[in-house]
C-alpha cells in the first residue's frame, strides 16, 4: 500500500507516512511549550488550541497518518485606486489553502481505491509531525523547510485508518534543524518585529509580523523596516526572501482575482466593515465577499482594509 502511496505522491510532492502514535508526542511537545512558558496565550489560542485537542471519534479508528509537502508559490494581488494600480502579495499557503487540502483528499481517496481503508483530514500539529517525519526541518525563523522547495511548501495531513509502513521522502535526523542557520543570522537581522532570538531557537511567535496581520488590534510600528520588502497583505515574507536556503525558489503567481476601485475605496474607507448590517444590501461588498472566497481568505475580511492602508502608506515611500 505503500508503494502505491508513493506512486500517487511522485507527481505531486514529497512523502512521508508515520505511526498515529506519533501525534500523541506532537500534541505532548506544544502543551510542553506552552506549560514552560515558551508559547504565549495569544499565539496558542490562535495557531495550536485547536490542533492539540484530540478529535476522539476520529482517532479511535485511525492507525496511520499520511503526510505530503507540496511546493506552492507567492501571489501578486492587484488594486485599483485613484492614482493607478497597486500591487502587493499573498504568501504561499493562503491561496486556495482548504480547497486544496480537499482536493488532495479526494484525489488520495479516488487513487487507492474504494476498497481501501477510510482516509480524513487531520487537524493536528503538522509542522511537527513533518518534522518528526524527516520530511521537514526548522529553519530559525521557526518555519519549516522541505528538500528542494525551502519554505515556499504547503504541509497537508491525513489520517488513515490502514496500519501503513512507515516512510519518508527525506531522512529522519537527531537534529531537526536547517544546518545552514547554524551560522547564518540573516532571518534575525531583516525580521521587522525582531521576533528571531539570537539566544534560543524558538522564535518569540507573540511578536511575529503575521500573527498581527491576521488578527484584530494594532500593528507594530514597524513601517520604515518594510519599506523595500515584498509588502504583503496578510502574513510576511522578510525572514523567507533573505534567507540563503531560499535563494532562487520563491515563485509568483497573479492571483485568481483583483478588487476593481468602488472595492478599494470600501476597503479603504471600512465602511462595509463597521456596518454590518449594511452588507447584504451592498453590491460591492458581496463582489468582495465572492473575490475573498475565490482566494480561501475570507477569515481576514475584517483585516485587509487596515492591512492595505499600511501596506499602501509604506508603498507611497518607495
Amino acid at each position: 500500500m505503500v508503494q502505491k502511496l508513493k506512486t500517487w505522491a511522485a507527481s505531486r510532492g514529497r512523502l512521508a507516512v508515520l505511526s498515529a502514535t506519533e501525534l500523541f508526542e506532537s500534541r505532548r511537545f506544544i502543551t510542553g511549550l506552552r506549560e514552560n512558558g515558551l508559547l504565549k496565550s495569544r499565539v496558542y489560542r490562535n495557531y495550536l488550541a485547536g490542533l492539540v485537542k484530540p478529535s476522539l471519534g476520529l482517532e479511535a479508528k485511525f492507525k496511520s497518518i499520511i503526510m505530503l509537502s507540496i511546493a506552492r508559490p507567492a501571489h501578486a494581488l492587484t488594486f485599483e485606486c485613484e492614482s493607478g494600480l497597486f500591487s502587493c502579495f499573498i504568501p504561499p499557503t493562503y491561496v486556495g489553502n482548504n480547497q486544496l487540502r480537499s482536493t488532495l483528499l479526494k484525489d488520495l481517496r479516488n487513487f487507492m481505491g474504494w476498497d481501501f481503508p477510510k482516509i480524513s483530514i487531520l487537524r493536528a500539529p503538522i509542522k511537527r509531525l513533518a518534522v518528526r517525519s524527516g520530511l521537514a526541518v526548522y529553519g530559525r525563523n521557526n518555519i519549516t523547510y522541505s528538500g528542494e522547495y525551502g519554505s515556499y511548501h504547503q504541509l497537508l495531513g491525513f489520517a488513515c485508518e490502514a496500519e501503513l509502513e512507515p516512510f519518508c521522502a527525506g531522512e529522519q535526523t537527531e537534529n531537526p534543524r536547517l544546518p545552514a542557520c547554524i551560522r547564518c543570522s540573516a532571518c534575525i537581522r531583516r525580521c521587522p518585529t525582531e521576533a528571531i532570538d539570537q539566544n534560543r531557537f524558538l522564535i518569540h511567535a507573540e511578536k511575529c509580523f503575521t500573527l498581527f496581520t491576521e488578527t484584530p488590534g494594532c500593528l507594530p510600528p514597524v513601517r520604515n523596516k518594510l519599506i523595500g520588502e515584498m509588502l504583503c497583505l496578510v502574513g510576511c515574507l522578510s525572514c523567507q526572501t533573505v534567507c540563503p536556503a531560499n535563494r532562487g525558489r520563491l515563485k509568483i503567481e497573479q492571483a485568481p482575482v483583483s478588487f476593481t476601485a468602488a472595492e478599494t475605496r470600501h476597503f479603504l474607507a471600512d465602511n462595509s466593515m463597521r456596518n454590518g448590517s449594511d452588507r447584504r444590501l451592498d453590491p460591492v461588498w458581496q463582489g468582495i465577499r465572492t473575490k475573498l472566497k475565490i482566494l480561501g481568505m475570507l477569515q481576514y475580511q475584517n483585516r485587509i482594509g487596515r492591512n492595505l492602508r499600511f501596506i499602501m502608506n509604506i508603498g507611497k515611500s518607495k
